[in-house]
């Protein structure tokens, strides 16, 4: 089975491409992507970060929640996660890792559990 070192330089190529050739969705100018490996005790993932997305692009805020407004993903950037997390999952084959797409905060817009 192939390193998953080398699905996680394919994913980064592949996005590297698809950001030069204007294939992702539309999104401010200034946005970089970092995609990581992580190992663990149970398995692995391949994560992408989405980092330096302006708050009023990426979020807005929603009712009172039990705890007060809360932030929410806008759909711009729920596209921009799904085309990303498209092209991670395009590199699965047979193996089984974790995925996700993150915003720099923390926040989870895509994601894919290995079953």
């Amino acid at each position: 089975m192939e390193p998953l070192k080398n699905v996680t330089a394919r994913v980064r190529a592949d996005i590297r491409a698809a950001a030069k050739a204007g294939t992702l969705p539309e999104h401010p100018a200034g946005i970089t992507f970092s995609v990581r490996m992580e190992t663990y005790s149970q398995g692995s993932s391949v994560n992408v970060y989405i980092k330096g997305a302006p708050d009023e692009w990426t979020y807005f805020e929603t009712g009172d929640g039990t705890w007060g407004p809360r932030k929410v993903a806008s759909e711009p950037v729920k596209a921009l996660a799904n085309k990303l997390h498209e092209i991670v999952e395009s590199h699965r084959g047979d193996r089984r890792f974790f995925s996700a797409v993150y915003t720099e905060e923390g926040l989870v817009l895509a994601c894919h559990l290995p079953r």
